[in-house]
């Protein structure tokens, strides 16, 4: 706050604070963006930061006995160290990034209302479990950002693995199984204008193919699937199935 109210500058509350002033570039030129404030593995710095800001606060506020540094307002290393120690429970972990539209979507009343819908459709119909369907797709490049694990011998400092300068192209997959563990062969999408006649070769059999530049599902892409979907599944008004959308606006239809 001291940089963002013009206190002081970037150097001088590195300097201050003890945080790297490119943090603090990056936690003010996002700030009321949404988007994450600290990249490039310096989170943990940022966390630890105000961590000893709210120990400090914490402190000063229930006028608890201390010494904290009274200048730059914070507790210092072996407070944190101390902390970890008394709870063996807690330790600093790296969170998975998450959408803010997941976050929100995912709520108390939004998880009780499928719940409750999926539960009342469940005594309706009593569906057995080659009549539940889940559907989601995934996508995979053709250049993986992580190495694979590999078995080396023990006391090798290095151990090398040949990786691709190219950026590599997306393709997504549509996977579709019942609870009873049958698979409907996969729908790719691939991202490219037209048609090759061998671009099916090696798949699993019964595959069917879309094309858009992207790579991504779009909504005609996924009513195509789902035309594939009714001839896989046969359901009829006296054997009705359910399907479940990960992340749709309505998970559950009925056929």
């Amino acid at each position: 706050m001291s940089v963002i109210d013009k206190v002081m500058g970037y150097k001088k509350a590195s300097s201050a604070y003890g945080v790297p002033q490119t943090t603090l570039e990056n936690r003010v030129k996002k700030r009321g963006t949404g988007e994450p404030c600290i990249e490039n593995g310096r989170s943990a710095i940022w966390v630890n930061y105000q961590r000893h800001t709210l120990a400090f606060q914490l402190a000063e506020t229930n006028k608890l006995p201390n010494n904290f540094n009274k200048v730059n307002q914070l507790a210092g290393k072996a407070w944190i160290y101390g902390f970890f120690k008394r709870h063996p429970i807690l330790s600093l972990r790296t969170p998975v990034r998450t959408s803010a539209s997941r976050a929100q979507g995912f709520n108390k009343i939004t998880v009780d209302k499928f719940f409750n819908l999926l539960n009342s459709l469940y005594e309706k119909y009593q569906f057995s479990p080659d009549k539940i369907f889940n559907v989601d797709e995934t996508g995979i490049t053709t250049c993986p950002k992580k190495m694979s694990k590999i078995v080396g011998q023990c006391g090798k400092k290095q151990i090398g693995g040949i990786t691709s300068g190219e950026r590599g192209v997306l393709t997504t997959i549509i996977m579709c199984m019942n609870a009873a563990g049958n698979y409907m062969p996969p729908h790719f999408i691939i991202p490219r204008q037209r048609s090759v006649p061998a671009i099916l070769d090696d798949a699993p059999p019964g595959s069917t193919v879309s094309f858009h530049p992207s790579g991504w599902i779009q909504t005609y892409i996924f009513n195509d699937w789902f035309d594939e979907f009714l001839l896989f599944s046969n359901p009829s008004a006296d054997k009705p199935v359910l399907l479940l959308l990960d992340g749709h606006a309505t998970p559950c239809q009925e056929y």
